[in-house]
């Protein structure tokens, strides 16, 4: 259940990642409620590491340039950007994988988060992210307003999108 408050900003996050087993983060990224958006990606994980639907599906779109650092320039900026929300962020999420991510990017645990101006974590239900109805209404996002599937920024966007345009969760 979410439970964002008005002390606290929505934020809607998603990785991309170089597998399942023992995973090396790709790209980030998180969208506030309000709009405000943070997007990074790593130089630091290994190419031959990625799985080959990472490499078919996630790598082409990659945007390089100012977005790409190493994992201690994300993490400061990073930082930095959590800082300027308005109040504690309530970060979403639908994979515990995304979360897992941040928290090692962020080097903290989820006890530490409010050091970090997080106040709380929430994953999706697995069955909810798995409805027909939750995939049919993404299915629509990904057909009508961006078709890039496996970006980071366009995941977290559609997340947005979801609970604000079409009030799921």
């Amino acid at each position: 259940m979410i439970g964002a408050t008005a002390m606290t900003t929505r934020v809607y996050l998603d990785t991309e990642f170089t597998k399942f087993a023992r995973p090396q983060l790709i790209s980030l990224a998180l969208v506030a409620e309000s709009g405000q958006e943070f997007y990074g990606e790593s130089t630091d994980f290994v190419k031959v590491q990625c799985s080959a639907f990472v490499v078919e599906n996630v790598l082409p779109l990659l945007q390089g340039g100012d977005v790409a650092g190493s994992l201690d320039d994300l993490r400061v900026k990073l930082v930095d950007w959590l800082a300027t929300l308005p109040s504690p962020a309530e970060i979403i999420s639908d994979f515990e994988r995304d979360i897992e991510l941040l928290l090692k990017l962020l080097g903290i645990s989820a006890t530490e988060m409010g050091r970090c101006n997080i106040a709380e974590l929430t994953v999706l239900d697995g069955e909810f992210v798995k409805s027909e109805s939750f995939n049919s209404a993404l299915d629509d996002y990904f057909a009508n307003v961006d078709s890039r599937r496996h970006h980071s920024l366009v995941d977290a966007r559609a997340l947005r999108h979801m609970r604000i345009h079409v009030g799921y969760f």
